[in-house]
C-alpha cells in the first residue's frame, strides 16, 4: 500500500514538473526593458510661448512614453516598432531651468529616462543673440539662437537711482586699474544710437575737381551712456538693489561675460 502511494506521488511530481517546463513564461519575463530614448533638443533651450516641442529616437522596443515637467505629467502611446517620436510639453515661467524627463516603458516595465533642461523666461525679444537683464529676478542671461548659454546673478540700481529699462547696445570691455575698485576689474558700457550733427568725409566737386572734403551731416551714431555692466568690490551687494543704475556682477563673472559677447543688444526689463 505504501509502495503504491509512493509511486502515485512520484508520478504527480513528474507531471507537475513537465507542465511547468512547457508552460509559457509571462511576457514581462521574456521582454527586455526599453533603452533610454535620445533627445535631439539642446539643453537650456529657450521657449517663447511656454511650450517645448521635444523630438528624438527610440530603440523600437517602446510601447509608451511618459513626459514629466514641473506642470505636466502625461503619457503618449508609441506605434509598434517606432524609432522616432515628437511631443509638445509645457513648462512654467521660472528663473531657473525646468527639467523635462522622458521615460520609455513596455510590458516589462519602465526603462531609464532621458532628461532635458529648458527655460521659459516669459515674453522676450526675437533677437538671434542678445543679453537679457531681468531686474525682478536680479539675473543676467546671455541667449544665442534660443539657447541660454550663460546665467549669473547681478545687482541693480537702488531706490532713487533705478536701473532704467529698455534696449541698449553693449560696448567693448575696459579693464580697470587696481585702484579703481568701484568698477571692479572690468566695465562694459551700455550704448545707444543717437542722431548727431557730425563732420564726415564726403566726395564733392570743388572748383571743377572731385575731392574728399569734410561736411556737417546728421548721422545716427552709437554713443556711451552713463550706465555700465561692471564688476564690484562689494560681492555682498549682488542680488540686491545697491548700484547707482549700473548692472553689477561678481568680478569673475564679468570677466567671463566679456569673453562671450560682442556688440549685442542688451534688454533690461522689470
Amino acid at each position: 500500500m505504501t509502495t503504491r502511494r509512493s509511486l502515485r506521488l512520484v508520478a504527480l511530481v513528474v507531471c507537475a514538473s513537465f507542465v511547468l517546463a512547457v508552460a509559457p513564461l509571462p511576457v514581462s519575463a521574456t521582454m527586455a526593458l526599453p533603452d533610454a530614448p535620445t533627445i535631439s533638443n539642446p539643453n537650456n533651450q529657450l521657449t517663447r510661448d511656454g511650450n517645448v516641442v521635444i523630438s528624438g529616437t527610440l530603440d523600437g522596443n517602446t510601447d509608451e512614453l511618459r513626459f514629466v515637467t514641473p506642470t505636466q505629467d502625461t503619457t503618449m502611446a508609441v506605434s509598434s516598432g517606432a524609432t522616432t517620436y515628437t511631443a509638445t510639453v509645457s513648462i512654467p515661467v521660472a528663473r531657473e531651468a525646468s527639467l523635462i524627463t522622458v521615460t520609455p516603458s513596455n510590458a516589462a516595465g519602465p526603462g531609464l529616462p532621458a532628461v532635458l533642461s529648458a527655460f521659459n523666461l516669459g515674453a522676450v525679444p526675437g533677437y538671434a543673440t542678445f543679453v537679457l537683464v531681468d531686474k525682478y529676478d536680479f539675473t543676467l542671461y546671455v541667449i544665442t539662437n534660443d539657447v541660454v548659454g550663460f546665467q549669473r546673478p547681478v545687482a541693480i540700481g537702488m531706490p532713487g537711482a533705478q536701473t532704467p529699462t529698455g534696449t541698449w547696445i553693449l560696448g567693448p570691455g575696459q579693464r580697470m586699474r587696481p585702484s579703481t575698485t568701484s568698477w571692479g576689474v572690468m566695465r562694459l558700457p551700455l550704448m545707444r544710437y543717437q542722431t548727431r550733427h557730425v563732420r564726415v568725409r564726403v566726395r564733392a566737386r570743388v572748383r571743377g575737381h572731385v575731392r574728399w572734403v569734410r561736411r556737417w551731416k546728421h548721422r545716427r551714431v552709437l554713443v556711451k551712456t552713463s550706465y555700465y555692466i561692471h564688476g564690484t568690490n562689494d560681492p555682498d551687494s549682488i542680488g540686491t538693489m545697491a548700484s547707482h543704475g549700473c548692472i553689477r556682477m561678481y568680478n569673475a563673472d564679468v570677466v567671463t561675460f566679456s569673453t562671450l559677447v560682442g556688440r549685442w543688444p542688451v534688454v533690461i526689463r522689470n
